[in-house]
């Protein structure tokens, strides 16, 4: 980041805007492979379930959501996580341009369910039945 604004300084004839020095940043976000903050925003708002067995565009974009958490981002408005989303991912990118790894965990298995007996499915159906009449 601190490359990106020195080269803008050195490029500009007078100083750069805060804006122009945002976008070399968010250039130089790109060029390490991380997504700009908007994409990262909405990749995270519009992953479905569950979030760890998706295909992130990079971890940084994962853990900046879950840092905010998900149920936030679906359910309060775009006015309140979009800040909030920001500080996170800033926060995420820095650790991965630092060199921390930042990979997801494995989704968990799940539990296989044992095959019922012809016996057995019968005699729970009977229940249920039973369990609905009264």
């Amino acid at each position: 980041m601190l490359a990106a604004a020195r080269a803008l300084i050195e490029q500009e004839e007078y100083l750069p805007t805060l804006r122009k020095m945002l976008g070399a940043c968010e250039d130089q976000l790109a060029a390490q492979g991380l997504p700009r903050p908007r994409e990262a925003y909405r990749e995270a708002c519009n992953a479905p379930r569950p979030k760890d067995a998706q295909r992130w565009s990079h971890p940084a974009v994962y853990h900046a959501g879950r840092a905010l958490g998900w149920y936030d981002l679906a359910t309060r408005p775009e006015s309140v996580t979009w800040p909030e989303f920001q500080r996170a991912y800033r926060d995420c990118c820095r650790r991965a341009l630092a060199g921390e790894d930042l990979s997801i965990p494995a989704p968990p298995e799940p539990m296989p369910t044992p095959a019922l007996s012809r016996e057995e499915g019968a005699k729970r159906l009977h229940e249920l039945r039973r369990q609905l009449e009264s």
